[in-house]
């Protein structure tokens, strides 16, 4: 299954892309995409615990199974002043 993922503020800035299309296998999770994206990206672990996850633009809590076509946001929280 395809799905998309959109980096935003500092995740962007970490992973060095704005948006990738992985090619993901049935059943997965947004817990094995996150793996997935650290193992493809390194520097995202660091900013990971902080990053709230939206799906489809509904924010997640937890984790949620994953379908041809999804897309998912990692949103970091806002700074500045």
């Amino acid at each position: 299954m395809k799905v998309q993922v959109m980096f935003f503020a500092s995740a962007r800035e970490v992973a060095g892309v704005s948006n990738v299309e992985l090619q993901l296998d049935e059943g997965t999770d947004t817990q094995i995409l996150l793996r997935t994206l650290v193992s493809q990206y390194p520097t995202l672990n660091e900013i990971l615990p902080t990053i709230v996850i939206a799906l489809n633009e509904e924010y997640l809590e937890g984790t949620s199974s994953l379908k041809d076509g999804d897309c998912v946001a990692l949103i970091p929280p806002i700074s500045g002043g």
